[in-house]
């Protein structure tokens, strides 16, 4: 009992003592560290200050993107909610075609039936914060025009016919010039859009005189084109009367709204009624969102830009915490030489260079992050936006810093932990 009982206090002195030991020996480093870093000030304060700089770059330029993607996502969302359709609610009752009306016989064809009031565009700009009102019917969608032009009948491919008011090129914000106005007409006129004329083998040219299309027989003269990427650039525009014509009735018509930014949701819920009071549960009014893929990777493209500029920024500071404390290594060959003579091991030695390299990354981590701090809530205050402060990336900062001021000093550490006791001692 008596041997057991004194092996155990043996093996509690010797731990007590290891640990007394560990205490000791990381009090000893940090000594000679905070004299080493004491000794050369102003190198220290530059090595700081460097990883505050690159520390602070990064998360200030992570923070700056995330409000700015923060504010581009608030005004697209403001903007995808500007468009509204409104479309005629399909009812199987015989009373709703008894309720349409009789339109204007045009080319002897007979009148078409008329379900929406001809005053659309003009009830609904009553609204205040309404900037535009159109109609469109797609004629391709609801018959099968015949197409061909006055040069070559042969056609390569058949473009999609619609036919539009001069409102509704303004609400789809379709630019047409001085043009638009003839589609509230009942001419034969056309526009074309930039991919209808090439399909139709016509050339985009400011002055189209002479040429025209034929849509089932009736010639349309060709008075200008619609320029760039949108819903009717792969189509033949005719007035919106001479659709009615082709279709025989606007049921299948739809009236799209453009709202000023914000007031979609509100326009959305009284535009039924703006337009047929009598009867507002004949129509249907939806949103259109059409920037969802931009909104969903805003956020994502300005972070990895700014990542990697900051990264660059971070192996710059690690090339130059490293350089600095290569030439600490050399200049203090001789002392790491005492050292060894003394008892202290190649870990030990090792040790210094990297808790050192740590020490001035923790701070420049740590004055990264208030640098960060300020530059974020100044850009925001600057841009007019919202801030929004990451306090989850601004406490890394520290550690961020640490990770790099141990990266940089593990050459150097290395590199002191292989000097021979001999040769350090005789060097000068």
């Amino acid at each position: 009992m008596s041997g057991n009982g004194t092996s155990r206090i043996d093996l509690r002195e010797k731990r007590i003592g290891r640990r007394q030991f560990s205490i000791q020996s990381v009090r000893d480093l940090a000594i000679d560290v905070v004299i080493e870093l004491r000794s050369q000030a102003a190198k220290t304060a530059l090595l700081i200050m460097s990883v505050a700089l690159s520390v602070g770059a990064l998360i200030s330029s992570i923070g700056i993107s995330q409000n700015a993607a923060a504010q581009i996502d608030a005004d697209l969302a403001a903007s995808t909610n500007t468009l509204i359709l409104v479309t005629r609610t399909l009812q199987e009752d015989p009373d709703t075609t008894q309720a349409l009306g009789d339109g204007e016989e045009l080319d002897g064809m007979p009148a078409p039936l008329l379900s929406f009031p001809a005053d659309v565009e003009e009830r609904a700009n009553r609204l205040s914060t309404v900037a535009a009102t159109g109609r469109i019917l797609h004629v391709s969608e609801l018959t099968t025009p015949y197409i061909t032009r006055s040069i070559d009948s042969a056609v390569a491919w058949q473009p999609r016919v619609d036919a539009a008011t001069a409102g509704y090129l303004d609400a789809a914000e379709i630019d047409a010039t001085n043009l638009a106005w003839m589609l509230d007409g009942k001419e034969r006129i056309a526009l074309l859009g930039d991919a209808a004329a090439a399909d139709l083998g016509i050339p985009v040219t400011r002055h189209p005189e002479g040429l025209t299309v034929t849509i089932n027989g009736i010639h349309y003269s060709v008075v200008g084109f619609l320029p760039d990427e949108h819903q009717l650039t792969g189509s033949i525009v005719i007035p919106y009367d001479r659709g009615l014509s082709l279709v025989g009735s606007d049921v299948s018509t739809e009236i799209l709204v453009r709202t000023e930014v914000g007031a979609g949701n509100q326009i959305s819920s009284i535009i039924r009624h703006q337009i047929m009071p009598e009867n507002p549960t004949s129509l249907t009014a939806s949103g259109i969102m059409t920037a969802d893929v931009a909104r969903s990777q805003v956020s994502t493209q300005l972070t990895q830009q700014v990542l990697w500029v900051g990264l660059f920024l971070l192996v710059l500071t690690i090339l130059l915490i490293a350089n600095s404390m290569i030439v600490s290594v050399t200049s203090r060959t001789s002392e790491i030489g005492v050292r060894r003579a003394l008892g202290s091991t190649r870990t030990g030695v090792s040790a210094v260079f990297w808790f050192e390299g740590m020490v001035i990354g923790l701070l420049g981590g740590l004055g990264g992050s208030a640098i960060a701090s300020w530059v974020v809530l100044a850009a925001a205050a600057a841009s007019g936006w919202t801030a929004h402060l990451n306090l989850l990336m601004i406490m890394t900062g520290p550690l961020l810093g640490g990770l790099v001021g141990l990266i940089a000093s593990a050459y150097p550490a290395v590199r002191a932990s292989h000097i021979q006791p001999a040769i350090a001692v005789r060097a000068n």
